[in-house]
């Protein structure tokens, strides 16, 4: 059951280094703050032109067409140098790195833009809520902010449906290119491409986060990209901080807990799945993912318990069935060893108690076994086990028409042929048991064992020639 659903190159952030980014960042329009109230603050002359007269340049050359995007920046910067820190001043910057932003192509300076451009907004907004801000210059914060926020929205919807539609080319397209690349440049050439477009889907993802970094699906689609890539602890760590903004969303608990699979942390895989339980509790995939972390973990009887919850929800899963075969054929070994080791100290009661709870054993998986075969009729694990199970239970029937499965399915397995013979003998069926003998014998005719048996077959169906001629060919092979 177990599964398949940002960084610059070279660089993969820590949870810590996110967590040091934000401080500074908050720490940067701080200062940036503060840095442009020392004129005001230290009673610098007043300047030549008044805040409004610039701001209204600064604004006339922005929306100009094509907007003085120079003459805007220069304007805009006078006003905070000469009267501190002003709402519309910072607008207007964030308008400007915006602008910036919309003519660049090269993705990671367009990501710087549109960080300072969110650095500037971040800065209008502490500004509006600064007391010391005179009230005249914060009449506009609501309309500015309102009109922030849409850019805001506009930019990381830009950009993180760009991320998407990479993200849907991935598998689809790039794989596809590699895949059916006609020669060997060819395929590097694609494989390259495809390298390209998962750092491109990378920077629109943290170029939406920049924006709204509050959005759950930037931070998954992050995670998916590292998971395509392959690396799955990053992708964990994307989808751990989209769980966070995100708790109640299973699908975001059921990928975190599907990239620890592919790292083999079975352990954290476990915890990630028994929390997904939680919200969906009847889901059967769950529970078989369980069992199968808690198998790979070696602990037996825990995978037995959610093996039974899987075949609870779901009667008819193969492979549940399947599972519970397996755990009673392992229990069983158990009292097997018991046996023996009763049969060494002569103890013949414990032998004969130990025998029968092995033969419960035996019963329980075969009967899982042959549930799972009729779900799965080629399950060669099930197949082999069911087989194995059947003929030391002296089911013959059955053991013989799991070896005769077999043998359609691995003809040039020599011990599907011999099991199968094995059956018909014990079933006093020894005409029809010479046919599997004999493949036996084309398949490895250096084996003595199976000429002798094939000698004995001969002769109690009356094959006088052939039985000298098997018996003869034994001898050979016994005396090499």
């Amino acid at each position: 059951m177990l599964n398949s659903p940002t960084k610059l190159r070279g660089y993969r952030p820590t949870v810590q280094e996110e967590e040091v980014m934000k401080y500074l960042r908050y720490l940067t329009v701080f200062i940036l703050i503060v840095m442009t109230a020392i004129p005001v603050l230290a009673g610098r002359r007043e300047a030549i032109k008044s805040e409004g007269a610039l701001l209204s340049s600064a604004k006339i050359a922005l929306y100009a067409n094509p907007p003085r995007v120079e003459e805007a920046l220069e304007l805009v910067n006078t006003v905070l140098s000469e009267h501190g820190p002003h709402p519309e001043a910072f607008y207007y910057k964030g308008n400007i790195f915006g602008e910036y932003a919309n003519q660049e192509y090269d993705l990671e300076k367009k990501i710087a833009f549109l960080d300072t451009m969110s650095l500037f907004y971040d800065s209008l907004s502490l500004s509006c809520n600064n007391k010391d801000v005179k009230k005249k210059w914060k009449k506009k914060c609501d309309d500015f902010i309102k009109t922030v926020d849409s850019v805001k929205a506009y930019y990381w919807r830009d950009n993180y449906n760009n991320g998407v539609q990479i993200l849907g080319n991935l598998d689809d397209k790039y794989d596809n290119d590699i895949n059916n690349a006609f020669d060997s440049t060819a395929k590097e050439a694609a494989i390259a491409a495809k390298a390209a477009a998962i750092d491109s889907t990378k920077l629109y993802f943290r170029a939406a986060i920049l924006v709204i970094p509050d959005s759950s699906r930037c931070y998954e689609g992050l995670g998916l990209v590292y998971d395509r890539e392959g690396i799955y602890d990053s992708s964990a760590i994307w989808f751990t901080k989209a769980h966070e903004m995100k708790p109640d969303d299973p699908n975001m608990v059921q990928n975190i807990a599907y990239a620890y699979i592919q790292m083999r942390d079975w352990g954290n895989a476990v915890k990630w799945f028994i929390k997904l339980t939680d919200m969906i509790p009847d889901d059967g995939s769950t529970m078989m993912n369980i069992a199968a972390c808690y198998n790979n973990l070696e602990q037996y009887d825990s995978a037995h318990v959610y093996n039974m919850k899987a075949l609870a929800i779901n009667p008819n899963d193969p492979v549940a069935n399947i599972d519970i075969g397996k755990y009673w054929l392992v229990n069983s070994r158990v009292y097997s060893d018991s046996v023996k080791h009763y049969q060494d100290i002569e103890d013949t009661e414990g032998a004969k108690r130990n025998i029968a709870l092995r033969d419960q054993m035996f019963d329980s998986s075969s009967v899982y076994f042959k549930k799972g075969l009729e779900l799965d009729p080629e399950n060669m694990d099930a197949l082999t086990n069911f087989g194995i199970v059947s003929l030391i239970r002296g089911n013959y029937e059955d053991a013989l028409s799991v070896f005769q499965k077999l043998s359609e399915l691995e003809p040039f397995v020599k011990e599907h042929w011999i099991d199968q013979g094995d059956c018909l003998i014990q079933l006093q069926k020894f005409e029809e048991a010479i046919a599997p003998f004999e493949k036996a014998s084309e398949l490895d005719p250096g084996d003595p064992k199976i000429w002798n048996v094939l000698s004995e077959l001969y002769t109690s169906s009356g094959q006088t020639e052939k039985a000298k001629e098997a018996k003869a060919k034994a001898t050979e092979l016994e005396n090499l």
